[in-house]
């Protein structure tokens, strides 16, 4: 077949698709408006409990800003109702803004304290005791995660599996002298609780956070180091919930370039290993967020 006699099948072949598309062009809007039909009452009935939850002056201010914007998108100068403006919330700032309260506060009791007890309490902060505790938190459960999605075959693999639960029982055995200080009662239910002396399952044992503690023996926990681990993970969920957000993004762009680029190729692809990695990814995120439901659910309690 010459070049030119290709170009005119696919000419005929193109020219009749679009044809047909036309012809069929009234049908598919007929599906589309029924379709909108039945989702409409749907869609309203939710409107209308979040708007109901809404103050009403609020609510007047949000709508002039869609209606706005919907007249004029192009216009620069309005504002975009659906783009959150605002700083990002992520764990270091909360941090050195709680790092610099608890400053503050040890400031104004340290007429107090005496200087023994004064060299103990600089051992470390709530801030750095909350704060390990959560990335130890977070470390177990990648740990976790890897073992289950892809177990360990060979000698090579599970000597890294054992390097991994190593590191996670040192840094556990640290936390844990923390937390003797600062949530003792929790602390003596530990050390009581007997122990089989195998690290095997290191990376599935409970850290017990102030928020994990059971309402009997949260005696020892201070209001402050309750408020200070919901401030910290409300930011960790932050951060979680972003990362969530891109790999979201990127898998809808693969997609889409799979679906326009991909045809005829063969499997294997960098496309398919970047998705396969975005996958793994995005379910190590979520499942790390789940761990935060308790903690969530309990701190929105406390608050209320």
């Amino acid at each position: 077949m010459a070049p030119g006699h290709r170009w005119d099948i696919l000419d005929i072949f193109f020219g009749d698709w679009n044809w047909h598309k036309y012809l069929r062009l009234a049908k598919t809007l007929a599906e589309l408006l029924e379709e909108a039909l039945i989702e409409r009452p749907i869609h309203l009935l939710v409107f209308k409990d979040i708007t109901a939850t809404i103050d009403a002056a609020e609510l007047k201010v949000w709508m002039d800003m869609v209606e706005a914007w919907e007249c004029d998108p192009v216009n620069l100068k309005l504002t975009n109702p659906y783009v959150i403006a605002g700083e990002e919330l992520t764990m270091a700032q909360i941090r050195k803004q709680l790092a610099d309260e608890e400053e503050r506060t040890q400031n104004k009791e340290l007429h107090d304290v005496d200087e023994e007890d004064e060299d103990e309490c600089e051992v470390s902060t709530m801030v750095d005791f909350l704060a390990g505790g959560i990335a130890l938190e977070q470390t177990m459960i990648r740990l976790q995660h890897d073992i289950e999605d892809d177990p360990p075959r060979t000698a090579k693999q599970e000597e890294r599996i054992k390097q991994r639960r190593q590191g996670i029982t040192r840094a556990l055995t640290r936390w844990r002298s923390m937390q003797a200080h600062y949530m003792s009662t929790i602390h003596v239910h530990l050390v009581s609780k007997p122990s089989n002396g195998s690290d095997l399952c290191v990376e599935k044992i409970t850290l017990y956070m102030p928020s994990d503690v059971p309402l009997d023996k949260r005696s020892g926990c201070s209001a402050t180091l309750l408020d200070y681990e919901w401030q910290l993970r409300r930011a960790a969920a932050f951060e979680s919930l972003r990362e969530v957000q891109r790999y979201l993004c990127l898998a809808s762009h693969l997609f889409g370039h799979q679906y326009r680029r991909k045809e005829g190729q063969r499997e294997g692809t960098r496309s398919d290993r970047l998705k396969k990695s975005n996958q793994g990814r995005t379910v190590l995120i979520i499942g790390s967020l789940s761990t935060m439901d308790y903690s969530f659910i309990f701190f929105l309690s406390f608050s209320l």
